[in-house]
């Protein structure tokens, strides 16, 4: 945040998506059903629709919490930002 105040920007709101992610991988590894970074759908398709949707409501989550002060750890950050008047 300091980085974009520096250069003129103040910060509206600012927080993390993501949070459950991690949680994501480590199951998706011990169920053999991740082979590498990246690797894209799962299988079966029914899982790759459960996953899709549990981490567009842990966005959902997270934004909500942080707009109330709660920030959550997670792995892409956010901020909403206007251009401050010299």
């Amino acid at each position: 945040m300091e980085l974009l105040q520096r250069n003129g920007f103040q910060v509206l709101e600012s927080g993390y998506f993501f949070a459950v992610l991690p949680m994501v991988r480590v199951l998706l590894r011990l169920t053999g059903r991740l082979d590498g970074i990246g690797s894209g759908a799962v299988r079966p398709i029914w899982l790759n629709r459960l996953l899709e949707n549990w981490l567009r409501m842990d966005a959902g989550l997270c934004r909500w919490l942080a707009r109330r002060g709660v920030i959550l750890p997670g792995l892409s950050g956010y901020a909403v930002c206007v251009r401050q008047s010299s």
